[in-house]
């Protein structure tokens, strides 16, 4: 199960946002989510009640009429506008699923692979059925780089609370703060801080934590998935971002303007996190050629096709397309046209007269293995441990097998294709229960073991390698038409981490107290402002990634350098706390003014913190007068100033002031 992260939209001044109105026409299931969340998770494809995730729909389209002309299709949007990243919502309950492929497309009509992301709908569904009816009214739309649905105009065929219930599916973990990564056996749990070493995530240490990008919010969906809070926002709409992830990326000073990995600047704005997913389409049109002087548009560069005479072929396109690649980063190909193998039950024969058999059972198609496990399909249909053609599928597609995708063939066959022209060769590796192979002669799929490479027919490829948009346009002539390429993004541009002048933006944090502080869950460069440090002053602190270290407090603020005063005392009086003195303070004198006569016998101290730094009887009758003690003492850390032997005199009033610098 891969899962790629959101697809932002930089829609760019003077275009509308698209939304489009139409018809789910039908739809067919096509995967079971893989994973399950916790134990007792119904949903999933062990569950008790397994709910498909990922659907096939077809669509009519009803174009739309704008008033930009930077559209693809001046002041039109319509079916072939449709891209990868799109969503679609149903319009009358509002469940939004998002496009992860177009499959086919018209000027009215596409089909398209959706998912219900993170399978919000089957949660959300009492019966845990992810995806809007079929047949049924649709709305199609994108979301901008902050997440949010784009739905303006809102079609008429929306119900009364379409927007509010696509509005709140967007406000549940926003693609901009809940970031979906992927790495295979992470082992990363909630909480975890992530940084990147050695262009791979990593757990935060002493070594990497300067490449520090922010905090698991998730352990999951998949065993090789995580969701990430960033510590900055995450840019997907920059193409080519430069070097390899882990990278800080710059402006250059060359007077370019370009993004370079060059420090010279000394302004990181990026850091680069994961590499681009290029866009590509593979055309199914064989040999495509045409009538020179036809004109194609591709990124908004119009290009007039030639060849040596009247016209063109392929060979003469590719190399035109090439020519501006520079301009609008496009590059074309010429590959063999698709390769194609199906079951053949009556020419290879069957095990069991239908295309299923009992799991598990090992093959490798074009060198890579593959293990069929899946029977959901099968098990429900033939019986228990039993896989039938989509449960086969299924395992074929999730392998990840280069240019090799699988369908369904004859409703309960299949077929696969290599969509290079590559041969497709299938090895048996481990027989079903019952000893039978999965390919071959009197086999379970009745598939070929060996189809040859196709050598004689081409086809047109197209590939965007930062993973940006294609956007495609027949101006004169039907060349892209007839050599079958399609509009749209499939992949995705690389990812930076913004950087905002540093490593992220830091926080503060204002607390009550040095608890309050201790209890916080601070990252490298955060801030705390403590009301009361412990002696009733302000205090600041700053995280250095295992310390709190002041950096800055009111003594600081207030110059700590002074007399403290108790003000005047009456006697008899208790022992009394005049003040406080802070750390590496050296006490320089003590001065006892007496400013009316005591009565009684009286012994006056003055310590800071334990150290005795005044010692005098005054005797009752002691005149007015100020007595005065030197001294040399220096303080370790914040110490109490306190006055005590007072409370023998029967009368009198007398004033201390200590001072320090």
């Amino acid at each position: 199960m891969a899962i790629n992260a959101w697809k932002t939209t930089f829609i760019g001044i003077n275009k509308p946002p698209k939304v489009l109105d139409g018809t789910a026409t039908a739809f067919t299931p096509k995967e079971y989510w893989a994973h399950a969340n916790g134990s007792d998770d119904p949903y999933w494809i062990g569950g008790s009640n397994p709910q498909y995730y990922q659907w096939e729909v077809d669509i009519t389209i009803n174009s739309k009429q704008h008033g930009s002309h930077l559209t693809r299709t001046p002041f039109y949007f319509d079916a072939q506008d449709v891209e990868v990243g799109d969503f679609v919502a149903g319009a009358q309950d509002g469940k939004v699923v998002q496009v992860k492929s177009v499959l086919v497309k018209t000027n009215s009509t596409v089909k398209v692979l959706v998912e219900d992301t993170l399978r919000y709908n089957t949660f959300r569904d009492p019966t845990g059925f992810g995806l809007f009816t079929a047949p049924g009214p649709i709305i199609i739309f994108q979301i901008n780089e902050l997440g949010f649905p784009m739905l303006d105009p809102v079609p008429g065929i929306a119900s009364t609370d379409f927007f509010s219930n696509v509005q709140s599916r967007f406000q549940y973990m926003n693609p901009l703060t809940n970031y979906i990564l992927e790495q295979t056996g992470h082992n990363f749990e909630q909480g975890d801080a992530i940084c990147i070493e050695g262009g791979v995530f990593e757990l935060s240490d002493v070594d990497n934590v300067e490449h520090f990008i922010g905090t698991v919010v998730y352990k999951g969906p998949g065993p090789d998935q995580f969701i990430l809070r960033p510590a900055n926002g995450i840019i997907d709409f920059v193409p080519g971002l430069p070097g390899t992830v882990g990278d800080y990326i710059y402006p250059s000073i060359n007077g370019t303007g370009d993004l370079t990995t060059d420090p010279a600047s000394a302004r990181p704005i990026f850091m680069k996190i994961a590499d681009a997913i290029p866009t590509a389409s593979y055309g199914d049109g064989i040999d495509p050629s045409g009538t020179s002087g036809d004109i194609i548009e591709i990124n908004k560069v119009q290009l007039t096709l030639t060849g040596s005479g009247a016209t063109y072929d392929i060979d003469d396109a590719v190399g035109i397309i090439n020519g501006q690649t520079s301009t609008h980063k496009i590059t074309a190909l010429k590959t063999n046209a698709p390769t194609e193998v199906a079951s053949n039950v009556s020419g290879n024969g069957n095990a069991y007269g239908i295309v299923a058999g009992y799991v598990p059972i090992g093959v490798t198609i074009n060198g890579v293995s593959v293990t069929f496990t899946t029977d959901t399909s099968g098990s429900s249909n033939y019986g228990a441990g039993i896989a039938d053609a989509n449960d086969f599928v299924t395992d074929i597609n999730n392998a990840g097998i280069p240019n090799i995708t699988a369908d369904l063939s004859n409703g309960n066959e299949i077929k696969i294709m290599n969509k290079i022209g590559g041969a497709i060769t299938i090895t048996n590796i481990s027989p079903d229960a019952n000893g039978n192979n999965w390919a071959g002669s009197g086999s379970l799929s009745s598939l070929d073991l060996v189809t040859a490479a196709n050598t004689t027919t081409f086809a047109l490829a197209l590939a965007r390698n930062d993973g940006g948009p294609m956007t495609l346009r027949d101006l004169n002539g039907l060349f892209l038409n007839n050599a079958g390429v399609i509009s749209g993004q499939t992949g995705r541009f690389a990812l930076g981490l913004n950087i905002e002048q540093g490593i992220r933006a830091s926080a503060t944090s204002v607390v009550a107290d040095v608890t309050a502080r201790n209890a916080l869950l601070p990252l490298v460069g955060d801030q705390a402002y403590v009301i009361d440090d412990g002696n009733g002053e302000w205090g600041m602190y700053l995280y250095d990634g295992s310390n709190w270290n002041r950096f800055n407090n009111q003594r600081s603020e207030e110059s700590d350098a002074r007399t403290i005063s108790s003000g005047t005392l009456t006697l008899p009086i208790a022992d009394q706390n005049i003040g406080s003195i802070s750390g590496n303070r050296r006490v320089l004198n003590v001065a006892v003014k007496v400013t009316t006569e005591i009565v009684g016998t009286n012994t006056v101290k003055v310590l800071v913190g334990t150290e005795e730094v005044f010692d005098t009887t005054i005797n009752g009758g002691a005149e007015v007068g100020t007595y005065i003690a030197e001294t040399t003492y220096i303080t370790s850390g914040y110490e109490d100033i306190t006055v005590t032997g007072m409370s023998a005199a029967t009368s009198g009033e007398l004033i201390v002031e200590v001072t320090y610098i």
